[in-house]
């Protein structure tokens, strides 16, 4: 009941938000390796596990990014965009005609990868899941999803592959950082 009344929440906070864009400008494979030792997961077959970083950028000046706090204030590149990146984690299916075509996009706390343990039964949250033991029954990947999360809170310390982004300052008019106590 509580996992539907927050996944219930998050589609209506997702739907209430006005849109912002980002665009993708650079995607880096820093690792690719086999998940579950190369595990069949029925038709679909193994999976492979993707960690990186995408690169993307944001107009300050699009009316869609106004509900980015303070965004008018970050450094821009030579387009005027504002540039930021962050790690990424993907489980995928090896042949991806194999797959579903569908995503799977979890939601992480502070970085960490929790949402493991509600997508295979009687799976401990793992930052680092790899093995057999982490596809847990293997639901999602019988299925053919492919498994994305991303880091996104700006709070998160780098470590025990956490992930995290990689956000610009924002500056005052004289180019210090702008700096305030958050609640």
């Amino acid at each position: 009941m509580m996992v539907r009344n927050i996944a219930g929440a998050a589609l209506l906070v997702g739907l209430a938000a006005p849109l912002a864009e980002a665009r993708v400008v650079r995607f880096v494979i820093e690792q690719q390796r086999a998940f579950a030792g190369g595990m069949e997961f029925g038709d679909v077959g193994p999976y492979e596990r993707l960690d990186g970083t995408v690169h993307m950028e944001v107009d300050p000046d699009d009316p869609l990014n106004a509900v980015i706090v303070n965004l008018d204030k970050a450094p821009r590149n030579a387009r005027g965009l504002v540039e930021f990146s962050t790690t990424f984690f993907i489980l995928k299916p090896v042949a991806m005609e194999r797959g579903n075509g569908k995503i799977f996009y979890g939601i992480n706390n502070r970085g960490n990868k929790l949402e493991s343990g509600l997508r295979w039964h009687h799976v401990p949250s793992s930052n680092d899941p790899i093995t057999a033991e982490h596809a847990g029954d293997g639901f999602l990947m019988r299925l053919g999803y492919t498994v994305v999360d991303a880091g996104w809170q700006g709070d998160v310390a780098e470590g025990n592959n956490r992930l995290f982004p990689n956000l610009p300052v924002a500056t005052e008019a004289d180019g210090s950082p702008l700096v305030a106590r958050i609640r």
